[in-house]
């Protein structure tokens, strides 16, 4: 999926988000709670394919990410602004004629951001992310015939330090069972280079940067917060 496509059906979603208020039971404004996310990650491995594609198969720079996360208002202001924790990893492979190709990414972080409720039923936030963790390239030239057979593969790793804004809507569907959908952007500086499992150093080219578009649909569970003027109120 392009990402302009993808830019375009994420929108549209929220849209059909707001729209779907009318049947959805009346309910009070998610702040605080954790669940499951599932996620669309897009990954810069154009610099790769460029380098080894001639050689290995190509990745299409897109993956399913799962994992979760938890977040509860900050004891400031009225209690709109939110701090939590995340994490989740995932993987694109590519096998063709034998050979194959496999790019792993794993993280977890913190993330700070501003909630406010659009309606009883309705949250908007956006937050800012910062997340560590690693990214794995596997690239196999012959696979394994038998048991006692090495196959023909090299595998390197690399740091990653992410930064990740988003935005999303969340959607209260019972008291204690909330529907969350974010769009947002994750930036990779590339500040490792990759390395072998002897710490071979095969320099930053070719580059694959975890940077890209990112939608996420979460299941969040937890309580609701009532806000006023004194601040949230849990219930």
């Amino acid at each position: 999926m392009r990402s302009n496509d993808l830019r375009r059906w994420a929108l549209a979603t929220l849209l059909a988000a707001a729209t779907a208020l009318a049947a959805v039971p009346a309910a009070a404004a998610p702040v605080a709670g954790g669940g499951w996310e599932l996620a669309y990650q897009q990954v810069d491995v154009s610099a790769l394919n460029d380098a080894v594609g001639s050689k290995y198969p190509s990745l299409r720079g897109s993956m399913l990410i799962f994992g979760g996360g938890s977040m509860g208002p900050l004891p400031v202001g009225d209690g709109s602004w939110t701090l939590g924790g995340f994490g989740a990893g995932g993987q694109e492979e590519h096998a063709e004629g034998g050979k194959l190709t496999r790019l792993a990414l794993g993280y977890g972080g913190v993330r700070v951001g501003y909630a406010r409720p659009l309606t009883e039923r309705l949250t908007f936030d956006a937050g800012l992310g910062l997340a560590v963790g690693g990214m794995t390239l596997t690239v196999v030239a012959k696979p394994a015939e038998s048991v006692t057979d090495d196959p023909d593969e090299a595998t390197f790793n690399r740091l990653l330090v992410l930064v990740m804004p988003e935005a999303g809507l969340t959607l209260s569907l019972t008291p204690v069972t909330h529907l969350r959908l974010a769009a947002g952007y994750t930036y990779d500086p590339g500040l490792d280079a990759w390395h072998n499992i002897v710490g071979t150093n095969i320099g930053r080219d070719p580059a694959v940067r975890a940077s890209g578009l990112r939608v996420g649909l979460s299941l969040v569970f937890g309580a609701e917060l009532e806000m006023g003027d004194d601040g949230a109120t849990a219930y």
